[in-house]
This record gives C-alpha cells, sequence and structure tokens, in this order.
C-alpha cells in the first residue's frame, strides 16, 4: 500500500474516543477542491508492507485503540488485509472516504471497519453543522457526527 511520509501518525481527533493510528494512503482519485491532501505530496511517498504494518501495529499496542486510514482508492481486496490484520491485533478500524455514502464501499471492507467518515470534501469539516460529511458507526448503525460537533 503507497502511503506519505511519515508512514504512520498518533492521532487524536480523526476518531471519536479513540487513540488512532492515522494513515494517509496515496492515489486518492477525487481531487477534492481545498483537500488538504495535495499538500501531503511534499513529504514523499513510501510502501507500507505488510510485515511494515504489523511492525507499527505491536509498537502502538496497548498505547492506541484504533487504526483510521484516509485518502487512497478502497477498491480491491488490498485494505481488507490491512484491516484484517488491525482488528486480529485488537484495534477498531476506521475509514475515512470521498464516497458518497456507506453503500458504495466493498462489503469485504464494510465488515471490517468499525467507523467511517464518508463524503467528498467540500470546505465545510465536520464540526459544522452544514457538514455534508458523516461519521458512521459501522457497527451500531449510528451516525456520530455530532461528537464533532461539540461547543458548536
Amino acid at each position: 500500500m503507497e502511503v506519505f511520509k511519515p508512514v504512520i501518525n498518533v492521532v487524536l481527533s480523526e476518531c471519536p474516543g479513540e487513540i488512532s493510528l492515522g494513515i494517509m494512503v496515496a492515489g486518492c482519485p477525487y481531487g477534492c477542491k481545498g483537500c488538504s491532501y495535495k499538500s501531503l505530496e511534499k513529504f514523499g511517498r513510501v510502501e507500507l508492507t505488510l510485515s511494515m504494518f504489523e511492525e507499527e501495529l505491536r509498537k502502538y499496542h496497548n498505547q492506541a485503540t484504533a487504526v483510521v486510514f484516509m485518502g487512497g482508492c478502497w477498491l480491491g481486496n488490498e485494505l481488507t488485509v490491512y484491516l484484517e490484520r488491525s482488528k486480529s491485533n485488537g484495534y477498531k478500524t476506521c475509514l475515512y472516504t470521498g464516497l458518497k455514502n456507506i453503500g458504495e464501499i466493498e462489503p469485504s471492507i464494510i465488515k471490517n471497519l468499525d467507523y467511517c467518515k464518508y463524503g467528498r470534501w467540500e470546505g465545510i469539516p465536520l464540526a459544522e453543522k452544514n457538514s455534508n460529511q458523516r461519521f458512521w458507526d459501522i457497527k451500531n448503525n449510528t451516525d456520530l457526527t455530532y461528537k464533532f460537533q461539540i461547543g458548536k
């Protein structure tokens, strides 16, 4: 899986209630106007192999609780393998995608997700009530977008 450097960052606000390992996957096909994705190009890309990924999962075991995959193109089974490894190592999983709704995501991916943020970037963050994006708890079939809007 091709990702931007640094390969994995600890992120606190991408998945409410979780300390997450954030992975910015290269190759997003959407090109949403104003997305910060393009600014990552300056850091360069690297191939995240499954063995490198598993090493990172072990490194953060008992410190992080979720793995968040952001960017990229979510077709094929490569992501499914990484999600399965995350789950088998005790992590919750989350996907950020520019797809318009959850129904567009492959079933093999959905069955390995705990959370998903979906919707193309239109310049309005989840923290705003009029955002087109949604943050969804897959397992409980619940919209958790409101958790980003506390204090608004």
